[in-house]
């Protein structure tokens, strides 16, 4: 009997523990009385992620995948709500090997407006860290881009209030002129400010901090003015009166006299404005709108040569007003002959320049027979660089040209070969992918039946940035790069397109 009475109590503990959990639930009113809450839902419903293909903060840390908010409030100085406000999150910039960085549009992973409480949210972030960026009307101040954690709900934004000059514009004679009035400024899109003046030559400026200090340009709006250029300008009310200009002009030649029509100038004249002007079918060239002074004008063709980095083979310095300058471009090949590893298909050689005025590359397909490629016109005395690269038999080589003009030898050697696997959300498709190790690039092929799958064939022993472009939608250009050692696979994720919320 001393045995069944701890059993039964056990089996009346179950019976009442079963009819709790099957009984059923009334909701219990507060005890003041307010109306209960709804109860909640069995599935919470998850808003769209910002970015549904970030891991990694700009600091390298990996995100956790958990989704959180970014929020905070936008006030001016006295502490007054602005509404209105455009803000953005922005993917954190990485390193990229091309001369000039994708626009911001490419970053951009939302992007929201104050209300008029001037607060924005962003609720479901996955990367561990973004960068904010306001962007304000002219009456404020932009300040400058903040990275932010994800998690952070509580940024106070302060806008200071912005410096509003109004710049007028006359000539010579005391006539109102309409032009275009330009202010550099790093935190504005593209990095210049720009404002047209109305019929009384006047445009009312604003946006800039008032301690800054700006490079203050007026447009000349024909070549018969001056551009006038103003280096250190204080934001304030400025009379600007346009001088009359100069004309620079001559010809471009080679070695025996004869013009080269597809050559450009550059004009840089004495006040530090500069212009570039591709000359006519005779090689003869004309500038206005230059001030009185000297002025260094530098040729260079462009035929086989990226025209933003291509250096000048030809120099002279004239007074502003001369039309009958003559500049020379000698002409100098770089003669390149290919030994070895021979792969039967298209061998493409890369020669990079590395000299002081800048850096260009030009990609030149080795013939076939010969085994040989020629770089015309390479500048000369200039040092290069000259990369082989052989996909179809995934071979490489390299060789220094001390001096153009000038004949070598460049030996293929076995590289090493690097998959590519293609993360990317759904309706993003790889367009093309490269791989950079300084100024070499690599571009790897498709694997024949597996559109996420590529390969790099023949790369030098090394780290080497892969980069990956894709196309969502046929028109929206994403991006995704990451670090590999040659010979190591690799997987690249490419963004989701950057969209407005």
């Amino acid at each position: 009997m001393g045995r069944a009475v701890p059993v039964l109590l056990l089996a009346v503990a179950a019976a009442a523990v079963a009819w709790f959990v099957a009984a059923p639930r009334r909701e219990v009113a507060p005890l003041d009385g307010a109306p209960a809450a709804p109860p909640a839902p069995d599935r919470p419903a998850v808003p769209p992620r910002v970015d549904d293909g970030g891991r990694l903060g700009a600091d390298g840390d990996p995100g956790d995948g958990v989704p959180g908010e970014v929020a905070g409030r936008v006030e001016d100085a006295d502490g007054a709500p602005v509404a209105g406000v455009r803000v953005e999150l922005l993917r954190p910039k990485g390193r990229r090997p091309r001369a000039a960085p994708p626009p911001d549009a490419t970053r951009r992973l939302a992007a929201a407006a104050t209300d008029a409480a001037g607060r924005f949210s962003f609720a479901d972030v996955v990367r561990a860290e973004v960068e904010l960026v306001v962007l304000p009307d002219e009456r404020y101040e932009a300040p400058s881009p903040r990275p932010v954690r994800k998690g952070v709900r509580d940024l106070r934004l302060v806008l200071a209030r912005a410096a509003r000059p109004t710049v007028v514009v006359l000539d010579a004679a005391g006539h109102a002129v309409r032009t275009t009035v330009e202010v550099d400024d790093v935190l504005a899109p593209g990095g210049v400010r720009r404002w047209s003046t109305d019929g009384d030559g006047r445009a009312a400026l604003g946006g800039l901090a008032a301690r800054a200090r700006y490079r203050l340009v007026v447009r000349a709006p024909s070549a018969e003015w001056q551009t006038a250029v103003r280096p250190a300008w204080a934001p304030a009310d400025t009379e600007v009166r346009l001088e009359p200009a100069l004309r620079v002009g001559g010809v471009v030649v080679d070695d025996d006299g004869a013009p080269v029509p597809d050559a450009s100038v550059w004009v840089d004249g004495p006040d530090g404005t500069s212009s570039v002007v591709s000359v006519d079918a005779a090689g003869r060239f004309e500038v206005g709108g230059v001030a009185p002074g000297p002025v260094r004008l530098r040729a260079a063709c462009l035929a086989d040569w990226l025209p933003k980095a291509a250096p000048a083979s030809a120099a002279s310095e004239v007074p502003a007003g001369t039309t009958s300058a003559r500049l020379v471009l000698a002409r100098s090949d770089v003669v390149v002959h290919v030994v070895g590893a021979e792969g039967g298909g298209a061998t493409v050689a890369t020669a990079t320049l590395s000299e002081v005025e800048g850096d260009g590359r030009a990609r030149r397909p080795v013939d076939p027979q010969t085994r040989s490629v020629t770089f015309p016109r390479v500048p000369a005395g200039h040092r290069c660089t000259v990369f082989v690269h052989e996909a179809t038999s995934g071979s490489y080589g390299s060789a220094p040209v001390a001096s153009a003009p000038a004949e070598v030898t460049v030996s293929l050697q076995r590289g090493l070969d690097s998959p590519v696997t293609v993360v990317a959300p759904k309706g993003v498709r790889a367009r093309r992918v490269t791989a950079t190790q300084g100024d070499v690039v690599v571009e790897a092929e498709a694997v024949a039946g597996e559109a996420r799958r590529f390969l790099l064939r023949g790369l030098p022993p090394g780290r080497w940035t892969v980069v990956v472009e894709g196309r969502a939608d046929g028109r929206v250009v994403v991006e995704g790069e990451a670090e590999v050692e040659a010979g190591a696979p690799v997987e690249v994720s490419l963004d989701a397109p950057s969209r407005e919320g």
